[in-house]
C-alpha cells in the first residue's frame, strides 16, 4: 500500500504588509494637531505644510494607520489593538 503527501505550496503569507509612516518616522499612528484640526503622520510632516509650527505636548487625538479610528493618545487602539509604538506622547 502507497501512501502519498500533497506538497504544500509557499508563498507570501496571506496577510498584506502594509508601509505605513512618512519620509521622517514609520509608525502606526498619525496625529490629531490641535492647532489646526489637521492629520499628519509626524511634527515635521505638520510643520513642512503648514504656516506654522505645532507643539507636540499639546496632541490630545491620535489616528490609527492600520483601522483608521480616531482616539485619545493611548499605547494601543481602542478599535484593532496595535501597538502604535513604544514612544507614545505623553499627556
Amino acid at each position: 500500500m502507497e501512501t502519498s503527501s500533497t506538497p504544500r505550496a509557499e508563498g507570501p503569507p496571506d496577510e498584506t504588509v502594509k508601509l505605513i509612516g512618512c519620509a521622517h518616522y514609520k509608525r502606526k499612528s498619525k496625529f490629531v494637531s490641535p492647532c489646526c484640526d489637521k492629520i499628519y503622520v509626524c511634527r515635521f510632516c505638520h510643520d513642512e505644510n503648514e504656516d506654522h509650527t505645532i507643539n507636540r505636548k499639546e496632541v490630545t487625538e491620535l489616528v490609527c494607520a492600520i483601522c483608521d479610528t480616531r482616539q485619545k493618545v493611548q499605547r494601543n487602539c481602542e478599535k484593532c489593538g496595535v501597538q502604535f509604538g513604544k514612544v507614545i506622547f505623553d499627556t
